[in-house]
């Protein structure tokens, strides 16, 4: 193992550390910095995949980078909707000009961490197999970056859906 791999593995668990922590803890719900993460992650996520010009996209690529886009937006969507809402509880939050003051907080608890093991799981999968046929782009830390925004996007869309920040896709 190198310093390099082994860097990679610390990073990873520390990222899933992170990951299962704000499953479990009250978050305030702010629409402005729910969609920031996700479009971040996605940006360099796409800007690392494409810009690195070391990756050519195969069919294969392809194929498995629209399967793990499947699992993330499924399981993004179904921590949505099985988010637990309560009103705030802690003093009020300083707001920038224009925004209104949280009224809810969110968490998804200990099935939002089993959400997050399979995708975890999936993408390992999905590595794994990328590597035995070839398809050395979703082995990429921009495909993973991609596929946790594509997560956080649905989760999000969802969120707000049912709390009323997105009335056009408002489903309960």
């Amino acid at each position: 193992m190198t310093l390099t791999t082994l860097a990679d593995v610390i990073i990873g668990l520390a990222v899933i550390a992170l990951l299962c922590v704000r499953q479990l803890t009250w978050t305030l719900v702010r629409p402005s910095r729910m969609w920031r993460s996700p479009l971040i992650l996605g940006a360099i996520g796409a800007f690392s995949l494409l810009g690195s010009g070391t990756h050519r996209l195969s069919v294969e690529d392809v194929a498995l980078l629209l399967v793990e886009s499947l699992i993330a937006l499924g399981t993004g969507a179904l921590m949505g909707r099985i988010t637990t809402f309560r009103p705030v509880t802690s003093a009020p939050v300083p707001l920038n000009s224009g925004e209104q003051a949280p009224t809810l907080e969110q968490r998804t608890g200990w099935v939002g961490v089993a959400l997050w093991a399979v995708l975890i799981v999936a993408r390992i999968g999905v590595a794994v197999l990328g590597h035995a046929v070839g398809a050395v782009a979703v082995e990429s830390t921009g495909v993973v970056l991609l596929v946790i925004a594509l997560n956080r996007v649905a989760r999000t869309a969802v969120v707000l859906a049912r709390v009323g920040g997105m009335p056009q896709l408002a489903r309960r």
